[in-house]
């Protein structure tokens, strides 16, 4: 008797493909982290802090939820007048987003405030003015899954990233050399999609549906800016009243705390929408989709957030080096917020994906005032208690969209019970191995952190197969086995 396997779908192969490539990403952007914690004080990551935050709040800003509104469409393929509406729309955007940039950069020149600041959001500005091209181009092949050009250009991109930061670092560049990376790679983004497309669509830009654009774009984009403005805001606020130091330290700490999230959601975000939509118009339910993005996400990030928490200290000295260890409590603290992401995480796609992206929207509005509340309160105690305010905020923001999910989408509670009792486990069995081993104390960080890593994957693997979880079954599925 012979058993038949289902094969696997476009969707998933789609996010399994992305994933896998984005793992390499992360490794040339940990390598540069290496280099570029031990070129670069403290004061310069606090800057690029600022400028990095400006720059996410105008690409949203660019963007105007048009990706978004070409890969939801219900039609088969994409109409030349939707391409070039998007276009128009985003590069309308972006010359509004451009003029501000310049406009606050030559300010801060004739005022001589933020000196250091004013190169950096020049930079910001044209890398701003490449992204309307991207956009289309990317939306065009994501629509349909393509993913195969967009994961290689992922790892060239990234690679070019931090050689340019690097090299500008070397240079003397300081905050400005980690931007500098980033235009370096946005423009070679666009080179290659332009050389690499396979069916490159009319760069032209028009605005003859724009209202339809409009309606969606603007929904969507408040949704997307305001986390970006309160991001931004309390930032700067944190630089002011901490200095560009403290907010050095948060910056690394925080991206030490996020390796997790960044492994295994940064890589595939891109690709949430157009799988959702794809599931939505093959007949699945909103329910079925935000308990499988769940299940998926809470079975890695929690593990993950236990095992960094207990490593943090020889993460930090074989990561950042040994002038960094301020950064080690702030880890430990960060990571609890991690647990909260599994259900945070993509949900602006996720309503988008099921036509009540004005629901994002309230929860939104509502959500950066406390968080901004609570973070600008925190920052004239200490830097320790402006990372608890972070958490706080997170899990406040998990329970509101859970409640906002369940009353949109009904699915049965003792589902969700399950899926978080299964990633307890497995969180236990990851957790083990490193608590052992750091209770020893005999090896050095470098040996603590493999070793450490190694015994988390393993009591990872054993529990996820006596569990009998659904990303193991996903992953037999993509091997055939």
């Amino acid at each position: 008797m012979t058993t038949h396997r289902a094969p696997v779908g476009r969707s998933v192969r789609a996010l399994a493909q992305t994933a896998i490539w984005h793992q390499g990403v992360l490794a040339i952007n940990v390598a540069g982290l290496m280099v570029t914690a031990r070129l670069l004080p403290a004061e310069a990551f606090g800057l690029y802090a600022i400028a990095f935050t400006v720059f996410q709040f105008a690409a949203v800003l660019v963007q105007f939820g048009q990706d978004a509104h070409l890969i939801r469409g219900r039609a088969v393929t994409l109409a030349p007048d939707a391409l070039a509406t998007a276009l128009g729309v985003s590069v309308a955007t972006a010359l509004v987003a451009v003029a501000i940039l310049l406009g606050t950069a030559a300010t801060f020149t004739s005022l001589d405030l933020l000196s250091d600041l004013t190169p950096l959001l020049a930079i910001v500005a044209g890398t701003v003015a490449v992204l309307p091209p991207i956009l289309i181009l990317e939306a065009s092949l994501r629509r349909d899954l393509q993913t195969a050009l967009i994961v290689r250009i992922d790892l060239a991109c990234a690679a070019i990233q931090v050689a340019g930061a690097i090299a500008l670092a070397v240079w003397g560049a300081g905050a400005a050399a980690l931007i500098g990376g980033l235009f370096a790679s946005t423009v070679a983004r666009l080179l290659l999609l332009l050389v690499g497309h396979p069916d490159r669509p009319a760069l032209r830009p028009r605005l003859t549906e724009w209202r339809a654009a409009f309606r969606f774009g603007g929904t969507y984009t408040a949704t997307g800016l305001l986390p970006r403005a309160s991001v931004m805001l309390r930032t700067m606020l944190l630089a002011s009243v901490a200095g560009p130091a403290a907010l050095g330290l948060l910056n690394r700490a925080q991206t030490l705390s996020r390796l997790a999230d960044t492994a295994m959601v940064d890589g595939i975000k891109p690709m949430v929408l157009p799988v959702m939509a794809a599931a939505l118009r093959e007949g699945g339910t909103g329910a079925r989709v935000y308990l499988t993005k769940v299940d998926h996400l809470v079975a890695v990030m929690w593990p993950a957030a236990i095992v960094i928490a207990i490593l943090a200290e020889p993460l930090v000295e074989v990561l950042l080096g040994t002038g960094w260890t301020d950064t080690v409590p702030l880890v430990r603290i960060l990571a609890l917020a991690i647990l909260a992401y599994p259900f945070t995480r993509m949900s602006t796609k996720f309503f988008a994906a099921i036509g009540e992206e004005g629901v994002m929207l309230r929860i939104q509005i509502v959500q950066q005032v406390i968080g901004f509340a609570l973070v600008a309160g925190a920052a004239f105690h200490s830097i320790e208690a402006v990372c608890v305010a972070l958490v706080a905020a997170a899990w406040i923001k998990a329970f509101r969209i859970a409640r906002a999910v369940r009353s949109l989408t009904p699915y049965d509670p003792g589902a969700m019970r399950r899926i978080q009792a299964r990633a307890a486990a497995l969180a236990a069995a990851a957790a083990l191995g490193p608590a052992v081993l750091t209770a020893g104390g005999v090896a050095g960080p470098v040996a603590t952190l493999a070793l450490g890593g190694a015994a988390a994957a393993a009591g990872w693997s054993v529990c996820a197969m006596l569990t009998r979880h659904p990303l193991l079954v996903q992953a037999r599925r993509l091997l055939g086995v």
